[in-house]
């Protein structure tokens, strides 16, 4: 598809975003790859999320991009939720010491 008064011309973009571990980083281009399989290329490199693209228009490149930056933004919210939700006590352990070891019967 091109641009209404104007020729299109191919442009491609490289956007790489980095991460506390590879770990993390390859979870979230797991989250994220299937999403963008036909426009997008992601990939891990150390500690870093790759993601690549080619379009025909600059119109059609800022789309893709606003797409998967759209899929990585909300990845990346479920997985500090995750962690969060897994640091912090809840209900009755709020507070309070973890109960002590059950005293053996004599």
């Amino acid at each position: 598809m091109t641009e209404q008064g104007s020729s299109a011309v191919p442009v491609s973009a490289r956007l790489v975003r980095r991460y506390p571990s590879s770990g993390e980083a390859e979870a979230l281009r797991r989250a994220i790859d299937p999403d963008n399989a036909d426009y997008v290329h992601v990939s891990v490199e150390g500690d870093r999320l790759v993601l690549r693209s080619e379009a025909a228009g600059v119109r059609e490149l800022q789309r893709t991009l606003d797409d998967a930056l759209a899929c990585l933004s909300a990845a990346e919210r479920t997985w500090e939720t995750g962690r969060r939700d897994a640091t912090v006590p809840t209900g009755d352990a709020v507070g309070k010491e973890r109960p002590r070891a059950a005293h053996r019967a004599k």
